[in-house]
């Protein structure tokens, strides 16, 4: 359309003109009556999404970054150890974040599009006889290089070697879509 800028990005992304006049009402207060007849099946029906009867999932209301924020400082320690690849422009950024809040790296420089590199993990992993790796960092769809990983391969890697890591996993672009 004249006028309008097009985006072709994973986000943000343009909207119909009827969704963005639906959402042009008040904001509701996440205190007010009858709030929890709405976020109540919303958790449920998330949990289907994430196939989990136990699982909690949540819902953080802001960037991907503030969400890698959230999860590292409030799961991990300063000085605490992390193994991520490094293979695209988030994966970058994920691990440029946990320098900046004093997390260790492991870094598994690849070559940009290549994804997660399993083997490699398995061997570092494998050594990690103490467990000083917290958690393993995981994009799952690098957008930047067109790569989608396979995370369920990463915790069955987590699992194989009976590896207490956390598996953080990085799903803004694929939650919804993969």
């Amino acid at each position: 359309m004249p006028g309008k800028i097009s985006l072709f990005v994973p986000g943000p992304t343009n909207m119909p003109d009827r969704v963005r006049q639906a959402m042009d009402i008040s904001n509701e207060d996440h205190r007010a009556p009858g709030m929890d007849k709405f976020w109540h099946p919303l958790i449920n029906d998330l949990k289907k999404v994430f196939e989990t009867t136990s699982g909690q999932p949540i819902i953080f209301p802001g960037t991907g970054s503030s969400g890698w924020e959230a999860a590292l400082t409030n799961l991990l320690s300063k000085g605490d150890k992390v193994l991520s690849g490094r293979f695209g422009h988030f994966s970058h950024l994920w691990i440029e974040m946990c320098k900046k809040l004093h997390i260790d790296v492991e870094e598994v420089d690849c070559e940009w599009g290549s994804g997660t590199p399993h083997e490699e993990f398995e061997k570092i992993l494998s050594a990690d006889k103490e467990h000083k790796i917290k958690a393993v960092l995981v994009t799952q769809n690098e957008t930047s290089t067109g790569v989608t990983n396979d995370v369920k391969a990463t915790r069955e890697l987590l699992n194989n070697l009976n590896h207490p890591a956390l598996l953080f996993v990085d799903g803004v672009s694929s939650i919804g879509s993969i």
